[in-house]
């Protein structure tokens, strides 16, 4: 959700970003992905938080079995997960106030998105078989930014930086030294 948050700031604020890296970022312009898509074809854990009464037991109560189920979701490969990954993101989300800054950045995604044009160097790192955020996202992203690069990872899900990270490490430190 880090990326939606950097694309607005670029947007709001470009003489404070020199360069931007967007990975599998929801609200690209003219992307209805979260904003029109049915409720029933988002991902499990966005259509519990659109409930309010859900969302707010969600943000006291998280149960573990949960971010298995997200895990499945963003992930390609499935021997991927492990529990060790599984317990780190439930200790991470049980943190003060992550469960209340989900919530709240859920909602923003359904907002519109701000009009402009961003102006810095833009990298725009995409998983080829992201179940969340589709590739033609990214694309979206990438037409919309003048002289940003896209680069799309096969067999890889939403999150490239967990599932293919020498990969997707090499890509960003080529972007951040050029």
């Amino acid at each position: 959700m880090g990326g939606n948050v950097a694309y607005r700031m670029a947007l709001k604020h470009p003489e404070r970003i020199s360069k931007l890296i967007l990975i599998d970022a929801a609200g690209a312009p003219n992307d209805s992905t979260f904003r029109l898509t049915p409720a029933s074809s988002r991902p499990f854990i966005f259509q519990m938080l659109e409930i309010p009464v859900l969302r707010n037991s969600l943000t006291r109560l998280t149960p573990r079995f949960l971010f298995k189920s997200v895990l499945k979701g963003v992930f390609y490969d499935q021997k991927k997960i492990t529990e060790d990954m599984t317990d780190r993101y439930y200790e991470l989300m049980r943190r003060e106030g992550n469960r209340d800054a989900t919530a709240v950045r859920i909602g923003t995604m359904r907002s519109p998105t701000p009009e402009g044009t961003v102006t810095c160097q833009t990298l725009i790192l995409w998983g080829n078989n992201d179940k969340w955020i589709p590739v033609s996202t990214g694309e979206r992203f990438y037409a919309a930014i003048p002289g940003s690069k896209l680069v799309v990872l096969d067999k890889t899900g939403h999150v490239p930086m967990e599932e293919r990270p020498l990969e997707s490490l090499a890509v960003v430190q080529h972007f951040l030294k050029h």
